[in-house]
């Protein structure tokens, strides 16, 4: 479903699809809400594609029987998503700005993953012309995610520009990627005028502990 569509249910026995395994929905404006319902409607879909834009952002919770889900919200709203989806292998979320209500837990199988997430507090204070500490929201999770001890080998950070708070996640993920291959950078560091700098970050990282001995870290 594409275009001019409006998704407007008020309760969850206004549809049912139990059949339904593959969903996109690609429409201008959503009421999140609506959303949940038409999701909690189908208890077999493995694979679902979202991309709207909506005024507010209630909870969404995604479900557990996916195994493919990419999300994109069209506009800077800040999102509440609930994820447990412990068969998902794929997962994609595009201008994502996220709180504290973000649930997001037992992704056990994920092989690939395309994050473009913001904190709340970083997208608010965003300034083109402004210093690098108004990102430095802690970067360390509580226990090391296990992706990152069992079977996470490749990891592409793009837009890279060298802030400390990015240079605290590369040593983190070189530090207890056990199964790491490859860490690819890339960002600023393609425009000439950086040559320095990127001769300086390939030594430092050089210098950083790294868990697993195969692994290389590669500036684009």
């Amino acid at each position: 479903l594409c275009g001019e569509i409006s998704v407007n249910l008020e309760q969850s026995s206004a549809v049912r699809l139990p059949s339904l395994k593959t969903l996109q929905l690609d429409i201008s404006n959503a009421d999140v809400n609506s959303i949940d319902i038409l999701l909690s409607a189908c208890p077999i879909i493995e694979t679902l594609k979202l991309s709207f834009s909506t005024e507010s952002f209630a909870k969404l919770r995604v479900p557990s029987s996916l195994k493919s889900f990419k999300f994109t919200v069209e506009n800077d709203i800040e999102a509440c998503l609930e994820i447990d989806t412990p068969g998902l292998k794929y997962l994609s979320l595009t201008n994502i700005t996220h709180g504290d209500a973000t649930f997001i837990r037992n992704l056990l199988n994920v092989e690939e993953a395309y994050l473009d997430v913001f904190s709340a507090t970083a997208s608010e204070s965003f300034d083109p012309d402004a210093t690098p500490q108004l990102y430095n929201y802690p970067a360390k999770p509580e226990s090391v995610p296990d992706c990152l001890i069992s079977h996470l080998t490749f990891i592409h950070f793009k837009g890279y520009q060298g802030n400390s708070c990015e240079m605290e996640f590369a040593s983190y993920v070189l530090r207890y990627g056990i199964v790491l291959k490859t860490l690819l950078i890339s960002g600023f560091l393609s425009d000439k005028r950086h040559r320095y700098d990127k001769y300086r970050l390939r030594r430092e990282f050089s210098n950083m502990p790294r868990c697993s001995t195969v692994c290389q870290v590669k500036l684009d």
